[in-house]
């Protein structure tokens, strides 16, 4: 069917709450993809993993499909939503190393979603934040990760 520009302008508009929503969500619970061997243990001790657990693999394919295909939808808000995240790490507020390891996963599963300049920039945004984030962080095992 033809989709004037109108209607789907107005339901960009009507879903676009909805989306960001689901864009939280997805960021906030990414799955681990396989090549991660680094985990916090439940004594809060830096291990390496070297299980392979294929249904999160097939978790994780999913779930970046669908991040793809939201920041699709809209780069600019699954950016603004990432980096929102990320600085929440940086201050501390919602400092974990669960929530930083899945906001990575989720930043490292959208790549080429967006355009070559758009992802440069938004890069070397999340690579400077990460490395103030390595000075607060002192230590070996908190560099690991």
């Amino acid at each position: 069917a033809a989709n004037n520009g109108s209607n789907g302008n107005s339901r960009n508009f009507m879903y676009s709450p909805v989306l960001t929503g689901v864009r939280q969500v997805m960021i906030s619970r990414m799955a681990k993809p396989e090549e991660v061997l680094i985990v916090e243990d439940e004594n809060g001790d830096i291990v390496r993993e070297t299980t392979k657990d294929t249904d999160v693999i097939a978790q994780y394919k999913t779930m970046r499909e669908t991040l793809v295909f939201l920041t699709h939808l809209n780069c600019d808000d699954t950016e603004s939503i990432m980096l929102a995240k990320l600085t929440l790490q940086v201050d501390g507020s919602q400092w974990s190393w669960q929530n930083l390891n899945t906001l990575c996963w989720a930043i490292g599963s959208i790549s080429g979603a967006m355009s070559e300049d758009e992802e440069k920039r938004f890069l070397v945004t999340v690579i400077k934040d990460l490395l103030g984030l390595c000075e607060h962080k002192r230590g070996k095992d908190n560099k690991a990760v």
